[in-house]
């Protein structure tokens, strides 16, 4: 493979950590990096959703439309954050804030979702 292809055994975490790396880097570099944790992400997202319905699509609809759409919620944000030429994303706290942050926010929440749902 190439070098710019990321090992796939890596966490979405471990992923984007990767954009932490791009300060100072060149503009094709920096987008290549962006569009490949990016399409990483759409990758990582479509398998959930799809692990999703496998799991309660039989069981509940709703419980898996509302799965889906937090998973959503995090790819965009994600997609956003990454592509946002006002932020930099390899400033830790900003890092943090709007890519470690939107994660641990939307694992909180489809926790939530499937826990609600076992009670």
């Amino acid at each position: 493979g190439s070098s710019t292809n990321m090992n796939d055994e890596l966490s979405i975490e471990e992923k984007t950590e990767i954009l932490k790396s791009i300060q100072g880097a060149t503009e094709p570099k920096i987008k290549n990096i962006k569009d490949q944790v990016n399409k990483d992400i759409l990758q990582h997202s479509k398998l959930l959703e799809q692990r999703f319905n496998d799991l309660f699509l039989a069981v509940d609809n709703n419980i898996t439309l509302s799965l889906n759409k937090e998973v959503d919620k995090l790819t965009d944000g994600l997609t956003e954050a990454i592509y946002d030429e006002g932020i930099n994303v390899y400033v830790e706290k900003v890092f943090d804030e709007r890519i470690a942050g939107k994660i641990s926010t939307q694992k909180a929440k489809i926790i939530k979702l499937l826990m609600d749902k076992c009670n």
